[in-house]
């Protein structure tokens, strides 16, 4: 690879040590929360105006919504979570659907009890990966180490790409790569004939790039691989004023480059388990 992994070194020893002060600002955001909540909402109403069986139905409704949309987010990631998270909705749905006066109208609890049974362990599985923050996207982790080598502030944000050199890859190890970070949910892999754009994502934010496959990136942030080995940048303007600091952009964009081609050389050498490690010892919250 280029020199480019010498200047990397430094960010993960610092990182591992937590010597440096975290640079992003506190997240109190709740959009996360909020398919839960007007889920609620939409039950609280169906039991006012329906009853009991009306509530049958409309959580059952709800909860195969979501499996839908595990099931999508799964397909688009490659994320092994998504895999729990569509155990365990299927589960609870047919629970719901077969519970006594649901919509399947069973008087025998047998089948409901099954589901029921069933569901526990994929409800475990899942606590599971949150508590080992394997079900959470890592965006803000990847913005903190980025950000923990960059003392120098600078004139503020800069809306373009950012070309920072380059790096010894083959196609195939990119494509490789870019489904190790969409499996382990470290970035949204988008690839084209040439290019392959790794977009970290942050909690909460997840759903405009899951939903929407035909999204636009540009103004997102971003780290571009090209068949020729170039490198490119691009950071968005809601995630450079994340940081508390008007940090200096050109090289917060070179750190950025630096995190994901120290983490392509890793996985390269087969040293994956390193590149989670990196991102745990960040610390930063199950649900950030």
């Amino acid at each position: 690879m280029t020199m480019r992994f010498e200047s990397a070194k430094p960010v993960f020893s610092e990182v591992r040590g937590m010597s440096h002060e975290k640079k992003l600002k506190p997240d109190h955001s709740l959009i996360g929360l909020l398919p839960a909540f007007c889920s609620l909402v939409v039950i609280a109403v169906a039991a006012v105006i329906f009853g009991r069986q009306g509530v049958a139905w409309t959580a059952t409704l709800v909860f195969a919504g979501f499996t839908g949309f595990a099931f999508t987010a799964q397909r688009r990631s490659g994320s092994l979570s998504y895999i729990a998270s569509v155990v365990y909705l299927l589960t609870a749905t047919l629970a719901l659907a077969s519970a006594p006066d649901s919509v399947f109208g069973f008087r025998d609890r047998t089948v409901f009890n099954l589901f029921k049974v069933l569901t526990l362990p994929s409800i475990a599985t899942l606590l599971y990966l949150m508590f080992t923050r394997r079900a959470k996207w890592r965006g803000r982790d990847i913005l903190e180490l980025a950000a923990a080598p960059v003392d120098e502030l600078g004139d503020g944000f800069t809306e373009r790409p950012y070309p920072s050199g380059k790096a010894d890859y083959s196609w195939d190890e990119i494509l490789g790569f870019a489904r190790f970070c969409g499996k382990h949910m470290i970035s949204l892999p988008y690839i084209e004939s040439e290019r392959v754009y790794l977009v970290p994502v942050r909690m909460g934010k997840e759903f405009g790039h899951l939903w929407n496959v035909s999204r636009n990136i540009s103004k997102d942030t971003w780290v571009c691989f090209d068949s020729e080995g170039n490198v490119t940048v691009n950071i968005s303007k809601d995630d450079y004023y994340l940081y508390r600091d008007d940090l200096s952009f050109d090289q917060l964009c070179d750190s950025l480059a630096d995190v994901y081609v120290e983490f392509l050389d890793l996985y390269r050498r087969d040293l994956t388990v390193r590149i989670i490690d990196r991102l745990n010892s960040v610390k930063i919250g199950f649900f950030s």
